[in-house]
């Protein structure tokens, strides 16, 4: 199941019943007690709280697991691996392993263990800009994302993730597309591109927290088509939670920190 939200809220100021800690990067939960939390668990769970409304009917916190640590390439997910444009039209035109670029776009791992049916087993890797851009079943399907054979840039279109239009600004020669995932490699001198190499550009990560079954990241979407006069106002923050038995659920939230007057989201416009 997949929840949207919209809101004007800027992500700074959404404290409700906490308390800064001077001291450290910590913060006092004046709902539990003496117990301190990290500054990106206190955002993050007053943003998407962990006891918001769920269409979870069975969450079992031991078949979870996750990491933070890039824990290597997955060679069954078979990433694209060159060569890479024809060399007619691309002289010179380098040969990719895409795989090369995982390491950078890697945030988390989430994974299901199934106590009773591996083939409900799954592996999911969140990338930089809070998305899923690997969801790998080992006994069923194996990797459900594309090989991001792509001339724009590995792992920006072809990902599960949402985009954001702005309506009164969008016009033929200056695109308007907020990324959650990043540009389009199409400024050589700053992305890189797949003509010329260079590595791509993947929305930065603001904050991020795992806790049980559940795990939330926010993160600075981008102008997609590069280069260009616009900015970009808009966080993405998107929490998913293991609800057993092979489900995942999906809650993605849009945070405007800034004015654009008609900013239409596109929840999984590049859902594969």
């Amino acid at each position: 199941m997949m929840g949207v939200r919209t809101t004007t809220c800027f992500l700074l100021i959404l404290f409700k019943t906490i308390l800064v800690h001077s001291q450290d990067d910590n913060i006092f939960d004046a709902n539990n007690g003496d117990q301190f939390i990290s500054l990106e668990e206190a955002l993050l769970t007053d943003l998407v709280p962990d006891d918001d409304p769920s269409s979870c009917s069975f969450e079992d916190d031991a078949s979870t697991s996750w990491t933070f640590n890039f824990p290597g390439g997955n060679p069954n997910s078979k990433w694209y691996e060159g060569p890479c444009l024809d060399s007619s039209t691309y002289p010179g035109a380098p040969c990719h392993n895409f795989s090369m670029y995982e390491a950078q776009l890697f945030l988390a791992e989430m994974s299901h263990t199934d106590p009773t049916h591996s083939h409900r087993n799954w592996t999911m890797r969140i990338g930089q800009g809070s998305n899923i851009y690997s969801f790998y079943s080992p006994e069923l399907y194996g990797e459900a994302i594309p090989p991001q054979y792509h001339d724009d840039g590995p792992w920006i279109d072809e990902v599960h993730q949402s985009v954001a239009v702005e309506q009164g600004q969008l016009r033929e020669g200056m695109p308007y597309f907020i990324h959650q995932a990043g540009t389009y490699q199409r400024d050589p001198e700053y992305t890189g591109s797949p003509q010329l190499s260079g590595d791509p550009f993947f929305s930065p990560n603001v904050a991020k927290y795992c806790k049980g079954n559940t795990c939330t990241f926010a993160s600075w979407g981008q102008q997609a088509h590069v280069p260009t006069e616009y900015a970009s106002k808009l966080l993405y923050v998107n929490r998913y939670r293991n609800c057993g038995n092979g489900i995942v659920e999906v809650t993605q939230t849009f945070q405007n920190f800034a004015r654009d007057d008609s900013v239409t989201s596109r929840p999984g416009h590049d859902a594969s």
